[in-house]
């Protein structure tokens, strides 16, 4: 059987996944949500508050039981991280089992948790944990425990839906209590109401740690190393400047994301802001 994705929070989040070297995993500590398409984020379009929708319905199937759903998530942002955090409620609604008979789905935790942690470029892990309980007719009453959920988040510029997506997919939760089988699967995927950016908390800078040049910036999360030397990534907040190491004077800005040495100076230089 085909999963159905589930598109969310591109800030739920989310949103999400790939520490790809040593310096992506460096970014992963520094997240935001941002209403626009800039780093570090304006103050004004920070996400506040969240609101997602499934695309198409989410899936819950167990041995015995297929049930598909229209999921609602509103949410409020408790905490910028990192990781963001994020206190809300599902909703379900129009549920109904494999055999076209209605089913009744309620969230019975007092709200749900929901954290979103960037690991790359508009990429997100995205973590739920709450309960809810299903019930389908006299054979099927049971409360289900949705921690560790685990889903993978895509802003606006990598998902295929305009407004960013948080997947989960083959997700296992297990049985608090009630009649129904030990395990179900959860596919869902969502997406928030609003665009929604996986940002850093502060703009991104590359800074040579020895002899070598730091030669310029492959992506929003990774340095180029010169041959001759090391670098590290860091993040601090204000304007992108390009600053002569020895000399302290200002050399040419090749784009907004790259310096360039002066070819009438000889020495080494950073890209900081």
């Amino acid at each position: 059987m085909k999963p159905i994705k589930m598109l969310g929070l591109a800030a739920v989040a989310a949103l999400m996944a790939m520490a790809l070297i040593s310096a992506s995993s460096a970014m992963a500590g520094s997240t935001l949500l941002c209403l626009e398409d800039a780093e570090p984020c304006p103050e004004h379009k920070i996400v506040k508050h969240v609101h997602e929708t499934s695309n198409g319905q989410g899936k819950l199937l167990s041995s015995i039981f297929e049930v598909k759903c229209d999921v609602l998530l509103l949410g409020d942002v408790t905490s910028e991280g990192p990781p963001v955090a994020i206190s809300g409620n599902f909703t379900y609604s129009n549920c109904t089992r494999e055999n076209g008979k209605a089913c009744e789905f309620k969230e019975t935790s007092a709200s749900a948790s929901v954290t979103v942690l960037k690991t790359a470029h508009e990429l997100a892990e995205v973590k739920y944990a709450y309960e809810f309980n299903i019930h389908c007719g006299v054979l099927i009453n049971c409360t289900y425990d949705g921690e560790g959920l685990n889903g993978h988040g895509l802003g606006p510029l990598l998902s295929e839906k305009a407004n960013g997506e948080v997947r989960l997919e083959g997700q296992v939760l297990h049985r608090v209590k009630g009649v129904c089988p030990e395990t179900t699967e959860l596919d869902l995927l969502t997406s928030p109401l609003d665009t929604v950016y996986i940002k850093s908390k502060s703009a991104m800078t590359c800074k040579s740690v020895s002899k070598g040049l730091y030669r310029g910036q492959v992506s929003a999360e990774l340095c180029k190393e010169d041959v001759v030397g090391e670098w590290e990534l860091v993040t601090t907040g204000g304007n992108m400047e390009c600053v002569k190491k020895t000399s302290g004077l200002y050399v040419e800005q090749f784009s907004a994301t790259e310096c360039r040495r002066d070819a009438l100076e000889d020495g080494t230089w950073e890209l900081f802001s």
